[in-house]
């Protein structure tokens, strides 16, 4: 889930007052972390623009793999930089041209953080060409990291148990796709989409959910010794989903659980609807139908109820084709999830459903509801992924 974050630019006097207690709070609560016992650092990808403009207190930036002694700018600065020419990095600092190099760049701020397109994050940067872009990666302590995304993935306003269980599904998710990282370049672990999990970096902290990181830290899901997979939806519709069902693939330790907790969530229901026309124009665009478009409906459902196959029918031919790839098609922030029914007349066709994401893993909302009830982080995750046990990883 995403929630809109306030504004940068143009603070008022008590808003500047209230984000630096915010940052003193933060560094207070991040010098209790221990970090005398290694915290594994995590690569974020966060941004890919042909230009870009950071920012920063006390930048000091050097070449990859190289001797060359590293460029320290003092006070405020920005840098612009541009990608789009060849492979190489060309780099204005504070509207001088100082360098063209092959890259990679890395970038790291005596002041604590970077801004980079409005959003401000902790560590280091790493900046690569792709020939058409900049690819920009951000190196991170996985405590930080957490911080960073929880107000993102899950309101810093709903209680701490909540929160406390979705910084440990966040961590341990976090961990698995680190162990899987490809090694290519430039080399990440994470995108900080939907993709993966939403990561806005350090101006998304609030104290609510630095407080749930630390009480919770190094603690992660773990079957047989290893972190699980840690998936997690917005809300389940009543009954969560196995991945197998979803994606195709099984994992021993996700299974479906009833969840009767996520009924005060405002996407419980929904209701979508587009015309013939809108449909027929993304059919023909995703190149999966070439001919008049004339009905679409659902051809088979699994065992929670939720549609599975769709048949396309148009002038001529049909097609049939995962729920999962129509719900791609027409916009996830459209077809919630794939438990809906159909309705459709001469012009226009409806989609009624329940429920919000893919559905694997832990429910939220349901969460949410479950910590308003007096339930214990512990136990909410031991409702979500009964196979799984929490373990302090460090």
């Amino acid at each position: 889930m995403e929630y809109p974050s306030p504004t940068e630019g143009g603070l008022p006097q008590l808003r500047r007052l209230f984000l630096f207690i915010l940052v003193i709070s933060s560094s207070i609560l991040f010098s209790n972390f221990g970090y005398a016992i290694s915290v594994p650092m995590v690569r974020i990808l966060i941004e890919r623009e042909k230009g870009l403009k950071i920012e920063g207190f006390d930048l000091v930036l050097s070449k990859v793999n190289s001797s060359e002694k590293p460029i320290h700018v003092d006070k405020k600065s920005f840098l612009r930089l541009n990608c789009s020419i060849g492979t190489k990095i060309q780099l204005e600092i504070n509207g001088k041209k100082t360098l063209n190099t092959q890259g990679p760049l890395r970038i790291e701020s005596l002041g604590g953080f970077i801004r980079v397109s409005e959003r401000q994050y902790r560590d280091e940067l790493y900046v690569y060409s792709s020939n058409k872009d900049c690819i920009v990666v951000n190196r991170v302590d996985l405590e930080k990291y957490i911080a960073g995304l929880l107000n993102s993935e899950m309101s810093a306003h709903w209680d701490s148990q909540a929160l406390m269980a979705q910084a440990i599904t966040a961590r341990t998710y976090a961990l698995y796709q680190m162990q899987g990282s490809p090694q290519v370049n430039p080399a990440f672990d994470l995108d900080s989409s939907v993709k993966d999990q939403v990561y806005e970096g350090a101006h998304k902290e609030r104290y609510k959910a630095l407080s749930a990181v630390q009480k919770t830290r190094g603690m992660i899901l773990a079957f047989q010794g290893k972190p699980i997979k840690a998936f997690y939806h917005s809300t389940c519709g009543g009954n969560t989903e196995k991945p197998e069902r979803v994606w195709g693939g099984k994992f021993p330790y996700l299974t479906s659980v009833r969840c009767p907790y996520c009924y005060n969530s405002p996407r419980f229901n929904w209701i979508y609807e587009l015309s013939f026309s809108e449909l027929e124009k993304l059919l023909r665009k995703a190149t999966l139908i070439k001919k008049d478009f004339l009905s679409l409906k659902i051809l088979k459902r699994n065992g929670l109820n939720r549609a599975e196959i769709i048949e396309i029918s148009t002038r001529g031919e049909i097609l049939r084709i995962p729920a999962t790839k129509l719900r791609s098609l027409l916009g996830t922030s459209n077809i919630m999830s794939t438990n809906f029914y159909l309705s459709q007349n001469k012009n226009q066709i409806t989609f009624i459903g329940h429920g919000s994401g893919h559905g694997v893993g832990m429910c939220q909302w349901g969460a949410k509801t479950m910590s308003e009830k007096g339930y214990t982080y512990t136990q909410i995750l031991k409702h979500y992924y009964p196979q799984a046990s929490v373990t302090k990883l460090y």
